[in-house]
């Protein structure tokens, strides 16, 4: 895409900024006192947490007068999940779809609300398989930004727990294969066989060498399952994106924030060719609007670290869970 043609787009998307205020009005009473608790580090948030991400965009283009805290600290929600805002009087507000409505004057439509549980639920899944069950994003990144996350010593745990939840949730969508551990049903002679075989240096070269081999097939098999689901999944939203409306939506910037982690992923690359190649239109809206909004900084935002309360460091964790059973 030539210069001209990306500053076309651009002013597109700023177009499209200006007619989402005028179709959403925002509620600036009594919001100022809400504190919204997300997943991130260096005041930004985290790409384990795309609704995290989202929340973050739509506050700062709507510049919000509202209050950001990166505590990381499911503990202070109720149910256990970011973002969650809570509110003056206590009250708890949870999840993208929830905070947005709080601040919008105009209640969303039921296609609108339907477009965006069908991109929590699906695109959701997609985006959890690239950060815990690919083998590569997750070696590369997720494992390791959980270090920065989370205090010593949830950061080891964390991630394993929500990989075993991603292997069953994304399972139950038939596009995951199971683990790849060894064969069950080899014989006790054929085990006894293996073990001999395997004081043979020459033996163990070849066995791995095969085992190489199987997780290259494995990877471009779950890479075209991916795709596959993708492609399913994000034909039917643009079509029935197209009866609301060719303004930016809140419900656009919830799918681009899931698929923006997808891109940014170490392994994230080819995701961002084959949509370049496959949905070429959606694409450079989607770029476009990613740009903007990741640069986007409004004033009346105010983002602060968390308090000792909201960290979810080992004696609030502690109290936290005594608590809980009072």
């Amino acid at each position: 895409m030539n210069a001209n043609n990306t500053c076309c787009q651009d002013r597109k998307v700023k177009h499209n900024l200006e007619a989402i205020r005028s179709y959403f009005r925002i509620k600036l009473y009594s919001v100022a006192m809400c504190i919204i608790h997300l997943w991130g580090e260096a005041m930004k948030p985290s790409l384990v947490s795309p609704e995290s991400i989202a929340l973050y965009w739509f506050i700062n283009l709507y510049n919000i007068e509202t209050t950001m805290v990166f505590s990381n600290n499911t503990d202070v929600s109720p149910n256990n999940e970011l973002p969650v805002c809570i509110c003056s009087d206590g009250s708890y507000i949870y999840g993208y779809q929830g905070i947005v409505e709080m601040f919008l004057d105009k209640k969303m439509s039921l296609l609108e609300a339907g477009l965006i549980q069908h991109t929590v639920s699906t695109f959701g899944c997609l985006t959890d398989y690239q950060l815990y069950l690919n083998k590569v994003n997750y070696e590369k990144y997720t494992r390791k930004i959980f270090s920065y996350l989370l205090h010593w010593p949830m950061w080891y745990n964390t991630p394993l727990k929500y990989r075993e939840l991603v292997k069953k949730k994304c399972a139950n969508l038939g596009y995951i294969e199971s683990s790849d551990d060894a064969n069950i049903g080899n014989s006790i002679t054929d085990q006894a066989e293996k073990e001999l075989a395997r004081s043979s240096k020459a033996f163990r070269n070849i066995e791995k060498q095969h085992e190489k081999n199987q997780q290259t097939l494995n990877y471009v098999k779950y890479s075209m399952q991916y795709m596959s689901k993708l492609d399913s999944s994000l034909t039917p939203w643009i079509e029935a994106r197209k009866e609301i409306g060719k303004e930016l939506n809140v419900l656009d910037i919830l799918l681009y924030a899931h698929i923006y982690v997808q891109m940014i992923l170490p392994d994230g690359a080819r995701i961002k060719e084959h949509l370049k190649k496959t949905f070429p239109e959606f694409f450079t809206m989607l770029m476009s609007t990613c740009d903007i909004c990741s640069s986007r900084k409004a004033d009346k935002v105010t983002i602060r670290d968390p308090t000792f309360l909201e960290s979810g460091n080992i004696p609030m964790t502690v109290y936290r869970s005594i608590t809980s059973f009072f």
